[in-house]
């Protein structure tokens, strides 16, 4: 799932319709980040959600309902990378870009992602085996999710007198 990720971060500059990005560009948008916001909120909601909830339906009846504090850390973890893993990799805006000139070095993003992943992972692990680490991490997990999608796409508010 958190490859998944990776990679749809990394694609999101494509589009088949790229030309139709002047659109944004002639309308009175004062920041970019809102289409970043976006894009990335559509991509959890339509993309990462419902694949990591089918996952997380089967890991359950596979393991049993011991297994939903464990996905409820997976899914928060998932969504703390998705802005993270965007302002390291999305440096053009959402699909601005043609297909046709994705390039092949961007694939190398994907596998250094591994290390960081596997860290995510030993992390989990390390928490999994503190009495009540699990919590801890948890709760620790939604505080770092409610800064990194409020503080790395702050959208200014612009306050229009009339």
């Amino acid at each position: 799932m958190l490859i998944l990720v990776v990679s749809v971060i990394i694609m999101l500059k494509y589009s088949g319709q790229y030309k139709a990005f002047w659109t944004f560009r002639a309308a009175p948008i004062a920041n970019e980040n809102v289409l970043y916001m976006g894009a990335l909120k559509a991509f959890m909601c339509n993309m990462f959600l419902p694949v990591f909830l089918l996952n997380a339906i089967v890991f359950a009846w596979t393991f049993g309902l011991r297994i939903l504090p464990d996905l409820a850390v997976i899914l928060l973890v998932g969504t703390a990378l998705i802005p993270l893993t965007s302002k390291l990799l999305l440096r053009k805006p959402p699909f601005s870009l043609s297909f046709s000139i994705a390039q092949q070095s961007d694939g190398w993003f994907v596998f250094a992602a591994f290390p960081v992943i596997a860290l995510l992972w030993g992390i989990h692990v390390f928490f999994r085996t503190l009495p009540g680490g699990i919590w801890i991490f948890g709760g620790l997990l939604i505080v770092v999710n409610v800064l990194l999608w409020t503080m790395l796409y702050r959208v200014k508010r612009v306050h229009v007198q009339v």
